[in-house]
């Protein structure tokens, strides 16, 4: 599985049970795609 695919997951089973704010699943994106470009595929 690719790791966007997992955070966009996790994203959005956050927001269904609404344990996320918006700027949390934005830095939780962020940070999976900073993982992914430091070579973390």
């Amino acid at each position: 599985m690719k790791l966007e695919n997992l955070a966009i997951g996790l994203i959005a089973a956050g927001l269904r049970k609404k344990e996320f704010s918006a700027e949390e699943v934005v830095i939780a994106y962020l940070e999976a795609i900073s993982k992914r470009d430091a070579g973390g595929r």
